[in-house]
């Protein structure tokens, strides 16, 4: 092999390797350079911080936006490492009394329409950190509206924590949205308000203002668990829940035509399961009112019922199947 040859291949591998690392190249965000600006093109100084180019961005200290969103993302299939660290707008609410008290003091009071990480681009990834204190929402994803060319934008949102922002914890507009590992605490109304066709794992949300987890139309989940929120835990109008559990919530446990299997409604005020199509293996314990209430065509099989209600019957339409009720000592 000729030495321009050698040199043209090294010359080549260096070329290649050179690109990589400028594909694989992390943008820093610390609250330095968000109040110098040009973190992205057209990023001005101080906040937001605009992401609006394709990439990975990481933060590099925690920020902290007077009053005011801290990140806006315009670029599509942008990267957002939290790092671990927090986005603080330094807003904080606090439990109404010790369990089982539930909800917040911020629930009712006056909100702002921003939020402190809004994304208005499609494919978008957060994730590894925290979101606290926003006078709004916690994160949006293309805020109360979405046009038909937007809403199958695959956001994905997971290993975070968002509380004590003042509105929702999260306002997500995308269809089949991914939610893995959150946690929703102490929002002033609901921890997650999702989209239809939302998936959702490994979810937590505990003592928000109204409900803890609504999703319009489909939500399809497991490992959802809700608590002490002013309002039902769970309200879901169809898709299918697995292994979750809804305890002590002013409201109902679940509510809505969603199916339901191995999972727990337990000390809530209102009834366990409301207008469920399908529960299955579903242990409900000492709620309010009625056990479980079936939807119009809805069924139910092996239900595990505890209470202490005097409201008759327990478990109220629906089409009993095989091994129906077991009442529990």
């Amino acid at each position: 092999m000729s030495a321009y040859s050698l040199i043209g291949r090294a010359a080549f591998a260096a070329l290649g390797l050179a690109l990589a690392s400028a594909a694989s190249a992390q943008v820093v965000i610390t609250q330095a350079s968000a109040l110098a600006g040009g973190v992205s093109a057209g990023d001005a100084p101080g906040f937001p911080v605009t992401l609006s180019e394709t990439g990975s961005y990481v933060l590099g200290s925690n920020l902290y936006p007077p009053g005011v969103s801290a990140i806006q993302i315009t670029g599509s299939n942008v990267s957002l490492d939290l790092k671990g660290f927090t986005i603080d707008g330094g807003g904080r609410c606090s439990p109404n009394g010790i369990a089982p008290a539930v909800g917040n003091t911020c629930a009712g009071t006056v909100a702002q329409s921003w939020a402190l990480v809004d994304i208005v681009a499609p494919r978008v990834r957060v994730f590894n950190g925290s979101i606290v204190g926003s006078a709004g929402d916690g994160v949006s994803v293309w805020g109360n509206t979405a046009s038909s060319d937007q809403v199958l934008s695959g956001h994905r949102l997971n290993d975070l924590v968002i509380a004590h922002n003042r509105a929702l914890g999260l306002r997500e507009v995308d269809f089949g949205g991914l939610l893995r590992n959150i946690r929703f605490h102490l929002n002033g109304q609901e921890g997650a308000y999702l989209s239809p066709e939302a998936v959702a794992e490994n979810v937590y949300a505990s003592r928000n203002g109204y409900e803890g987890v609504v999703a319009v139309n489909t939500l399809n989940g497991r490992r959802v668990t809700s608590v002490l929120n002013d309002g039902s835990g769970v309200f879901v109008d169809s898709g299918l829940l697995s292994l979750a559990e809804s305890s002590g919530n002013s409201g109902d446990g679940f509510y809505g035509s969603t199916d339901l299997a191995n999972s727990r409604a337990s000390a809530n005020a209102g009834n366990g399961v409301e207008f469920s199509n399908l529960a299955y293996e579903t242990v409900l314990l000492n709620n309010g009112a009625r056990s479980y209430i079936a939807s119009l065509s809805g069924c139910y099989a092996r239900l595990y019922q505890r209470t202490t209600s005097v409201l008759t019957p327990q478990v109220q339409g629906g089409t009993p199947l095989n091994g129906s009720v077991t009442a529990c000592p």
